[in-house]
């Protein structure tokens, strides 16, 4: 049986960013504290748009039974969270942004080479994703270099994946309403994707809670896992064993 066929207990679901996979949330969705809840990992296989993937999203969530879930959304994932939530596709126990803006417009050179040279865009994203204390190695992998895992995981996705995620980014607005589900909002301190103060600023549209993780960049889950750790699941622990 499939994680998302088991049928006991509250989900929680994680959504990647663009041209990423599940492997993001290797540490995070693994901690031994949210054991108590069924793991879920949408297949974010290529959308149109951002309201596309949540559809898409909804769809695998109602087909594997889950009918309420808590959502971890990180960059792109954040944005198609925020949309399950704010256009009621799914009931939300509780939703943590990491990682994300009301508008995260893409720099058009990036745009130009994830549609045409793959690899460099894989290695300027991993430049800016992470912050330059946290390049060759975290805490909990002192042995991996988090940019050149970063640039694998990137080369490695399907053709016109990340343009096409990219894009889907750089399309996405609709006026953010407050929170409908009790969220938190996560920062980096040292993030030049989304900088803190757009974190700051889609807290305070939300209403949500706020933490910045310090030194972290974009890749804050990899670069200070435990941080993220104590940030997000007291968190999630509080508002999901309350609801269950």
């Amino acid at each position: 049986m499939s994680e998302a066929e088991q049928d006991a207990g509250p989900a929680i679901v994680w959504l990647h960013g663009a041209g990423m996979d599940r492997m993001v949330w290797a540490i995070a969705s693994r901690d031994p504290a949210l054991a108590f809840a069924r793991t879920f990992h949408p297949k974010l296989d290529g959308a149109a748009s951002i309201e596309a993937y949540a559809r898409k999203v909804t769809e695998q969530l109602t087909a594997a039974g889950i009918e309420r879930a808590a959502f971890v959304g990180h960059s792109m994932g954040a944005l198609i969270a925020l949309t399950i939530v704010q256009q009621r596709l799914l009931a939300t126990t509780a939703l943590v942004l990491t990682g994300a803006a009301a508008r995260m417009p893409v720099n058009p050179a990036l745009l130009e080479q994830a549609e045409n040279d793959l690899p460099r865009a894989a290695r300027m994203i991993a430049g800016f994703a992470i912050a330059p204390s946290q390049r060759r190695a975290a805490p909990a992998t002192p042995a991996v270099s988090l940019a050149g895992a970063a640039v694998a995981l990137l080369e490695r996705s399907p053709p016109g994946r990340l343009a096409s995620d990219l894009r889907a980014c750089d399309d996405f607005a609709f006026e953010i309403q407050p929170a409908l589900a009790p969220t938190l909002v996560v920062t980096g301190s040292a993030d030049r994707m989304t900088s803190p103060r757009k974190g700051r600023e889609l807290a305070g549209l939300l209403g949500a809670g706020l933490v910045e993780i310090a030194d972290a960049g974009h890749m804050m889950m990899l670069e200070r896992p435990q941080d993220f750790a104590d940030a997000v699941v007291p968190f999630l622990r509080s508002i999901i064993l309350t609801k269950t």
